[in-house]
């Protein structure tokens, strides 16, 4: 009785794989991005005013079959209250994702790690999105969300009880500077614009 399951066994294991389809497409290649941990932002004086700045580690990792070739970057960027819809765009070459990712292109089971950072004069979201067009077929885009800063929910909006602009003589020229002084309900400070 063992004897003949496993000769039936046999056969129909056999029969399976005779019936497999080896003509059958590969999965398509699909990439996709993701953070490595959550940026820390960093406060910076700028010439054109203060800047938060958050960078972050990068991992693309590729499933499927195939190779891709990297195209350019695009960031969609989130500030306010109303984080749903971007109110800009920007776009690195595809050189820069290249560059940064230490290859021209990425193949099925491959995973590449890159640092990244954004910057903007106010805490922001940002999607963003390493576009890659797979050989022999169409373009697509790898993307990611980041967040930069302290988020708008909950958050008060400071109300400015005092403002004091320094009386100042003559005409202002470029790189002049300007004080100006301020309480709010939640800050106090000094602004400097050059």
């Amino acid at each position: 009785m063992t004897r003949g399951c496993s000769v039936l066994a046999a056969i129909a294991l056999a029969l399976i794989a005779a019936c497999r389809d080896t003509t059958a497409p590969d999965k398509p290649l699909v990439v996709t991005l993701s953070i490595d941990a959550p940026p820390t932002p960093v406060f910076l004086d700028s010439p054109n005013g203060p800047l938060i700045k958050c960078t972050f580690g990068l991992t693309a990792k590729a499933t499927g079959t195939g190779t891709a070739t990297w195209q350019d970057a695009r960031t969609l960027w989130y500030i306010g209250p109303d984080r749903t819809a971007p109110i800009d765009t920007s776009n690195n070459a595809a050189a820069e994702v290249q560059q940064a990712l230490g290859a021209p292109t990425i193949s099925g089971g491959q995973t590449l790690h890159t640092t990244w950072y954004l910057y903007a004069g106010a805490p922001f979201e940002a999607s963003l999105g390493f576009g890659y067009a797979v050989s022999g077929g169409q373009s697509s885009m790898a993307s990611t969300r980041i967040t930069c800063g302290p988020t708008p929910q909950g958050a008060v909006i400071p109300t400015i009880t005092q403002i004091a602009v320094p009386s100042m003589s003559g005409e202002l020229k470029v790189g002049d500077t300007v004080t100006v002084a301020y309480n709010a309900t939640s800050a106090s400070g000094v602004w400097m614009s050059i």
